[in-house]
């Protein structure tokens, strides 16, 4: 599954980004960044959206983070294989 989030409301609301599992375990998460594919659990938003992230379909839940890690926002999600899933706040 493909994963952005867009931030349309308020860009500074969060700078980085969380997926869950149901047993809610954190999912492996890869993205690219400079021509380099990374790997991370965290991935980082910069101007209100997110690059293109990859996880598999078992995400459930995302956790926004701000500032200094602090937990801004927390939201069921359902992942659709074979396109990018827009996630909007």
């Amino acid at each position: 599954c493909h994963i952005r989030v867009l931030l349309q409301s308020d860009a500074n609301f969060a700078r980085a980004f969380e997926l869950l599992d149901a047993k809610g375990e954190k999912l492996h998460l890869s993205f690219m960044r400079g021509g380099v594919n990374l790997g991370a659990q965290s991935v980082g938003i910069e101007k209100g959206e997110s690059p293109l992230t990859q996880t598999d379909e078992s995400a459930v839940t995302i956790v926004l983070f701000g500032d200094q890690g602090t937990e801004v926002h927390r939201e069921s999600i359902s992942l659709k294989a074979g396109q990018v899933n827009e996630i909007r706040f």
